[in-house]
């Protein structure tokens, strides 16, 4: 949300007056939104000026995971996630070093950051605002996964891990014995 106010701040304004014998007036600008802007000012049969602004990014004050892989399967290493620096307005905020944790609902999870290293932290430095981190897990299932910094707002998501596809049969249940003659009672195997 952006405003141009007075140069006492207490109003919204859209234009400024120069009185006689005076030859400036002043406004101030409000704007969540961190970006550059041009600003003109203009008056009937003056020439108009432009001017460049910036707004920057106020301090750091949650983690948003921006990216999320669709899903893995079990025993193989996802694809990337992203989790953005932001501050209260959602601006990506790159100032200072931030350590997130990483954690996952599932006690198998392990995560991996940008090098493949085997990691339950990544860290975004000074002037960035993104980092990526990978997850693998031998278990199948849907699992929470949490990032989290000291003094942020934390955020998560849900990922599945799928099946692997089957490598052996396996016998779950076999009755004891039988009777010649008579059928057994069943025995149960299973795709592993």
């Amino acid at each position: 949300r952006s405003v141009f106010g007075d140069s006492a701040d207490t109003n919204a304004i859209t234009s400024i007056t120069i009185n006689s014998g005076s030859s400036s007036g002043t406004f101030k600008y409000y704007d969540t939104k961190a970006d550059s802007f041009t600003f003109e000012t203009s008056s009937k049969n003056l020439k108009s000026d432009f001017t460049s602004f910036t707004v920057n990014p106020a301090a750091p004050s949650q983690l948003v995971i921006l990216t999320t892989p669709d899903s893995s399967i079990a025993g193989t290493t996802s694809g990337d996630f992203t989790v953005q620096r932001q501050d209260v307005y959602g601006n990506a905020a790159t100032s200072g070093t931030t350590t997130i944790d990483l954690s996952s609902s599932s006690a198998t999870g392990v995560f991996r950051d940008s090098a493949d290293s085997k990691t339950n932290t990544v860290k975004i430095s000074d002037g960035n605002y993104n980092i990526t981190f990978k997850y693998k897990d031998n278990t199948a299932g849907a699992f929470t996964i949490t990032t989290s910094s000291k003094n942020l707002k934390s955020d998560f998501t849900s990922f599945t891990v799928n099946p692997a596809a089957p490598s052996q049969l396996v016998i779950l249940t076999t009755p004891d014995s039988s009777i010649a003659g008579t059928r057994s009672e069943e025995h149960t195997s299973e795709l592993q």
